[in-house]
């Protein structure tokens, strides 16, 4: 899925979109939280935290459910 039908669905408070953000960004942002953190739970809490701050601020990043 491309980040503008993610975008999308995020607008429509779809939780779907969570997935597909999970799905297309999950093993990166795990990756790098690994990196940070020393113990894995509380990297995978990081990212789940990243995924929450997402969902509760896409309408202020975007003024339009299509940001072409």
């Amino acid at each position: 899925m491309e980040d503008v039908q993610i975008i999308d669905l995020l607008f429509r408070r779809d939780p779907a979109a969570l997935e597909a953000v999970e799905a297309r960004y999950g093993k990166k942002c795990l990756a790098s939280a690994c990196r940070i953190l020393p113990d894995r739970r509380d990297a995978e809490e990081c990212v789940s935290d990243v995924w929450l701050r997402l969902w509760n601020a896409i309408c202020l990043l975007y003024t339009s459910p299509s940001p072409r």
